[in-house]
């Protein structure tokens, strides 16, 4: 009969057999062996981030791309069997949104790291603070992956109505904005959300400042047919409008496209701005066929789909 030392070496020995081979099947990954077109359709959905994503530089210049999906953070279990409810200021707090790091998948395992690295950006939009991290995105973005961009949004707009003459738009030629429009040129499936500073439906200059838009960026003057049908009143606006106009080397990229600053569209609101002022009520009411109700078409179409 063998000593009980020898039997307790023996089950080392065993354990230490059986830990090496679960760690060989674990290291098999079943997914990685499925079809290489397959995982990309996987991908597609598990990378899709439905609110878009967000790409800035922290405060050592080291690109952040981030998801902008809420994180809500639940109530405890206990609280939801025995139904008490949270003093509102608790609830708010709990319920709070968090930033987390696109592509969770590149945390599981370095050959998902690998594999998935900068494919988010194929599917989702992208939103961007200030031009600086626009232009430090496309710096670092491979043009085996700038094809496959869809969206980029501005937060901070490139131009603005504010703080030049009455009725002008500031935005004069830069290097920098020359970079972006020549990636736009490049990339021509790629659309750029830029909202105008200033540029809302408050303002009893909308529709001056969206002929001003056109004229300056889109060097046309396509927009005052949309809005004044008499050919008289049309020539001065032509002639008012082109002296504001500021001076472009050439037109904008067709595919960057400009919106109002506030976002979405109210008809009440456009309509009682346009109503409330001597000047847009009375001889802009008479020059335009239709009045005011032909202005709110044409202002959603700039809401829903740029200039």
């Amino acid at each position: 009969m063998l000593p009980e030392s020898h039997y307790q070496h023996q089950t080392q020995e065993n354990m230490a057999i059986a830990n090496i081979v679960s760690a060989e099947v674990d290291a098999v990954c079943p997914f990685l062996n499925l079809p290489g077109e397959l995982r990309n359709m996987i991908y597609a959905h598990a990378l899709c981030e439905p609110a878009s994503l967000r790409f800035w530089q922290d405060e050592y210049g080291i690109g952040r791309l981030e998801s902008t999906t809420p994180t809500v953070i639940l109530r405890p279990a206990a609280t939801v069997a025995t139904g008490k409810k949270y003093p509102t200021g608790k609830k708010e707090k709990l319920l709070r949104v968090a930033l987390r790091a696109a592509n969770q998948l590149q945390y599981v395992s370095h050959e998902l790291r690998a594999e998935t690295r900068g494919l988010g950006i194929r599917y989702n939009d992208i939103s961007f603070d200030y031009l600086r991290d626009v232009l430090a995105f496309i710096s670092l973005c491979p043009q085996s992956e700038a094809q496959y961009l869809r969206l980029f949004k501005i937060n901070k707009g490139l131009y603005s109505t504010l703080g030049g003459t009455e009725g002008s738009l500031i935005g004069e030629p830069d290097d920098r904005y020359t970079q972006l429009f020549r990636f736009c040129a490049a990339n021509p499936s790629l659309t750029i959300r830029n909202p105008l500073i200033g540029w809302r439906q408050d303002d009893p200059m909308f529709v001056p400042y969206a002929i001003l838009v056109q004229m300056q960026f889109r060097q046309s003057s396509i927009r005052v047919g949309d809005f004044f049908t008499d050919p008289i009143i049309q020539d001065q606006v032509r002639t008012i409008t082109s002296r504001k106009a500021g001076k472009m080397e050439e037109a904008l990229p067709a595919n960057f496209k400009i919106y109002p600053a506030d976002g979405t569209f109210d008809e009440k609101l456009f309509k009682d701005t346009c109503i409330g002022d001597p000047l847009i009520s009375t001889f802009f009411g008479r020059a335009v066929e239709g009045g005011v109700e032909r202005w709110v078409s044409e202002a959603r179409k700039i809401y829903e789909e740029g200039m």
